[in-house]
């Protein structure tokens, strides 16, 4: 009797791990791209912390070490390029944002108010981009703006980011 409550121990424990095994989440791959950008004037060349597509949505985050810059554009089914989007719309779905490191909980950041973002590649198969982006961030406390309170993203690049579904 007391070999059946072990093998059966025994079981409930292999049953545990295979069930936590096949129900983990997929690894994201190896960091793919890089990012770059100048700040105020100063350059800055990132691997992306994250990037993924959602419902046809992009969204790419670098850290920057003094903050985090963040990109978001929709791709269209029908992608051509190069596909020209305007930053500063509050409507659209195409911004830059940077959060600087002493941001409490998203209560402040830079949001692009004006610039442009260019998809200059696309890959669907592999769900690879690349392009350039350059703006003007508003400083939005409490997702109101605070006239007078800007930075310049200039110079930005995102290459072979392969983004993860």
């Amino acid at each position: 009797m007391r070999n059946f409550y072990l093998k059966l121990v025994g079981l409930v424990a292999l049953l545990g791990l295979m069930t936590t095994l096949a129900f983990r989440p997929a690894a994201a791959p190896a960091a793919g791209g890089t990012v770059a950008l100048k700040l105020n004037g100063k350059a800055y060349s990132l691997v992306p912390t994250s990037r993924y597509l959602t419902m046809g949505t992009a969204n790419i985050h670098a850290n920057l070490g003094a903050g985090d810059v963040s990109l978001a554009f929709y791709l269209p089914d029908n992608l051509k390029l190069p596909l020209r989007l305007t930053l500063g719309d509050a409507m659209a779905s195409t911004s830059v944002i940077y959060t600087p490191d002493n941001a409490q909980a998203g209560k402040f950041f830079y949001w692009s108010s004006k610039g442009t973002l260019t998809v200059t590649r696309y890959d669907a198969a592999t769900r690879t981009v690349s392009g350039t982006f350059s703006c003007t961030g508003q400083l939005r406390k409490n997702l109101k703006d605070v006239p007078g309170s800007t930075v310049q993203l200039t110079d930005g690049r995102f290459d072979n980011v392969q983004l993860v579904k």
